[in-house]
């Protein structure tokens, strides 16, 4: 995406919108829209590695731990409330909801 190969749009239809409809979540997920969520990023240029340290998982070591990414998102509102800002999670745990998956339109038809 940074490097001009693939448009912002066709980012979300491959990473987000395609998984969503094959797990049945679409439109639930997989979209991106001015509401409820906005996600501010630092700038498609900024450069980190994914690490336990760098993440807010329940997990000791992330699935993609050592990967080198570009762009990283510094703020993000939940329903005109602050989450994440500065790359820490101001959230409230156990805010969320949990969306049952099944066979999306894409196994099912």
């Amino acid at each position: 995406m940074n490097a001009g190969r693939i448009s912002l749009e066709r980012f979300v239809e491959v990473t987000a919108e395609a998984p969503a409809r094959i797990f049945g979540m679409f439109p639930k997920k997989g979209i991106v829209a001015p509401v409820p969520t906005r996600i501010f990023s630092s700038g498609p240029g900024a450069k980190y590695t994914i690490t336990a340290a760098t993440q807010s998982m329940h997990t000791t070591t992330p699935s993609s731990e050592g990967f080198e990414v570009k762009g990283k998102c510094a703020t993000v509102f939940f329903a005109r409330e602050l989450v994440v800002e500065g790359g820490k999670f101001l959230g409230r745990v156990g805010r969320g909801q949990y969306l049952h998956r099944g066979l999306g339109e894409v196994l099912a038809g």
